[in-house]
This record gives C-alpha cells, structure tokens and sequence, in this order.
C-alpha cells in the first residue's frame, strides 16, 4: 500500500492497479488464475511501475516480460526521475491535467 500512496501521490490522476490487491476477486485463486488476470491488466494499462525487489518474483518478471513485448513503458518505483517521466508522458497523452 506504501507504494501505491508514493505513486498516487507523486502522479496525480492516476489509477493504481495493484496484483497485491487480486486476493479480494479471487480470494481461492490458483496462482495461474491470478497470473490470467494479471496479464489482462497489463494490456490494459499504459503505464507499468515496477516496485523494488521486482527482480525477486518470477510473477512480476514475467509481467514485465509481457509489457516490454506490447511496448508499455515501464518505470521504477525507487527512481524519482522514473515517476518524473511517468508525469510528463501522461501530460503528453492528455491523461494528466494540470490545474
């Protein structure tokens, strides 16, 4: 949840799907079900965030695999100059509105 407050905070609009949240939709899930669902939110997204440790999670490795293949841009939570990035491009896109 620390994360998600960083980017919510840091990025302001926009809207946090996080895998760690899945358990409520698919509280008896197997894990490939929860990866199933994990590959459609990564089409649908057009940002990924990766949280540090990633390197650790073949879950979160084969996530990234997935959006490097669709071209989604791909930032670090750790790195200010990434959600920096991730600001710009969004107001680029339109999906940032800066009032």
């Amino acid at each position: 949840m620390r994360a998600e407050n960083t980017v919510r905070s840091h990025v302001k609009g926009s809207v946090i799907v996080s895998p760690m949240r899945l358990e409520n939709i698919l509280p008896n899930g197997t894990h490939k079900e929860f990866m199933e669902l994990c590959y459609s939110l990564v089409g649908m997204s057009n940002v990924m965030v990766m949280l540090p440790g990633w390197e650790n999670s073949i879950g979160a490795m084969k996530e990234r695999t997935l959006a490097l293949e669709m071209k989604i841009p791909i930032f670090e939570l750790d790195d200010i100059e990434s959600i920096n990035s991730i600001n710009m491009m969004m107001r680029a896109d339109g999906l940032l509105k800066i009032e």
